[in-house]
């Protein structure tokens, strides 16, 4: 075998902590933001709350080296909330993997993970986004973030997310060894056995499998869900204009308006190479790249959501059933990011529209009808449903058939059994039901 050398050029993403905090900023609600710019006010000297009360009262000694009063405002409705899931788990990534190259992997697996924590991409579809990526080592990854807190985000199925919260568990829980096995291979009878049944292909007492059956169902099946505090979510954009002209603007809480000491900045100029000033000038580094990153977070959220409205200015003129297919591929090329980016740009914000307040991902919708319904997405058909059931008449209701048939007429070709997912996904019972209930 003959050796030789050979000069190669390649580009790859070093994932630092920094980097990690900047993608999991993007990801962060408003109530997030303000949760994680209150802690930070806390904790680093150099910043400080930036309001015009602060700017008239900004008077005095500047060797007075008491901490500013200015963010330590009283905000119990802000400390006492909840950390979301994925924001918990992602604050645990640089810790739990400390190679560039596997940390890389773990926020390129969050990117696909769904509302309800489930991964939603194969992993050879993950590893297509670096060639320098295996299945084999996201596999291992993978396992890695599914045993972070909460345990069991990242899971391809209902089994292996229960199967790693348990795993999480001690190891001498009551009942754990049999929910194991039960999860493992009797899942899907657990609703049609009696506990007597699934004693006897288990081997077990009665008593085992109901302690075991207690701690399965003590388990959360959605842990990357959000629905304890989704009554805490409010809007961070408010599209508003008279019907010819649409403007998107953002909505800042005054708390998440902060700067640098200007004082503690100048007094640094000064000062030598004390343990003291080193100190310090590291947290003014740090206060800085927070600032970048909130700007940062505030510009992309905002072209983000204007390139949005830009394409569903129908939605704004007339709404929901004027909705348009649109991905995240097209906003990603409309503002030269990254399709990944735009994905954390538009989880967990929501907007005020003339039409009520929206999650952002709701404007992300397939088209349906095939080729002949261009111009009309699955968000739009299903608004267009409720529309013709509310004006039914109550007498005689409109059955699924009929549903399909009023949008064939208008052009849209859309299957029954699909007007029945739409009208299921609505929470609206069928026709049987509505004239039983008039």
């Amino acid at each position: 075998m003959r050796q030789t050398m050979a000069v190669r050029l390649s580009q790859q993403l070093t994932m630092t902590p920094r980097l990690v905090q900047s993608i999991q900023m993007l990801m962060w609600s408003g109530l997030e933001l303000e949760q994680q710019l209150r802690a930070a006010l806390d904790t680093n000297v150099m910043l400080e709350a930036d309001t015009a009360e602060d700017d008239a009262s900004a008077t005095g000694d500047d060797d007075n080296w008491e901490r500013p009063q200015s963010g330590h405002g009283e905000a119990p409705d802000i400390e006492d909330r909840p950390v979301m899931p994925m924001a918990r788990l992602m604050d645990q990534l640089p810790g739990a993997f400390p190679a560039p190259g596997e940390l890389a992997m773990a926020v390129a697996i969050l990117d696909r993970v769904d509302d309800a924590g489930y991964l939603a991409a194969d992993l050879a579809d993950i590893a297509a986004d670096d060639p320098s990526w295996s299945v084999a080592e996201l596999e291992a990854v993978l396992t890695r973030v599914q045993r972070l807190e909460p345990a069991g985000i990242g899971a391809r199925t209902l089994a292996e997310c229960l199967t790693c919260q348990l795993e999480s568990l001690p190891q001498n829980e009551p009942g754990r060894v049999v929910a194991l096995v039960l999860v493992a291979d009797h899942l899907a009878t657990i609703p049609t056995s009696t506990n007597a049944d699934l004693a006897r292909v288990v081997g077990v007492t009665a008593d085992e499998i109901a302690t075991a059956l207690a701690l399965v169902r003590s388990l959360d099946p959605k842990p990357g869900a959000e629905t304890s505090i989704a009554e805490l979510r409010v809007p961070e954009l408010r599209v508003e204009g008279d019907g010819n002209d649409w403007h998107v603007r953002l909505l800042e809480s005054d708390r998440t308006q902060l700067r640098v000491n200007a004082a503690y900045e100048g007094w640094l100029q000064g000062c030598g190479e004390s343990r003291g000033a080193s100190a310090m000038r590291d947290q003014l580094r740090e206060a800085r790249w927070l600032l970048r990153s909130v700007a940062m977070r505030r510009d992309t959220l905002l072209r983000t959501a204007e390139a949005i409205f830009a394409r569903q200015r129908d939605f704004l003129d007339r709404g929901e059933t004027a909705l348009r297919p649109m991905t995240l591929r097209e906003i990603a090329e409309a503002i030269d990011m990254h399709e990944s980016s735009i994905s954390r740009v538009v989880r967990n914000k929501t907007v005020e529209t003339p039409h009520g307040t929206f999650d952002l991902r709701y404007f992300f919708s397939a088209q349906v009808g095939g080729q002949a319904c261009e111009g009309v997405c699955g968000n739009g058909v299903k608004a267009m449903v409720q529309d013709m059931i509310d004006g039914e008449d109550r007498a005689r209701p409109l059955c699924d058939g009929d549903v399909a048939a009023a949008l064939a007429r208008r052009g849209i070709k859309v299957a029954r059994r699909t007007i029945a997912k739409y009208r299921g996904l609505l929470g609206i019972p069928p026709a049987a039901e509505r004239i039983a209930a008039c």
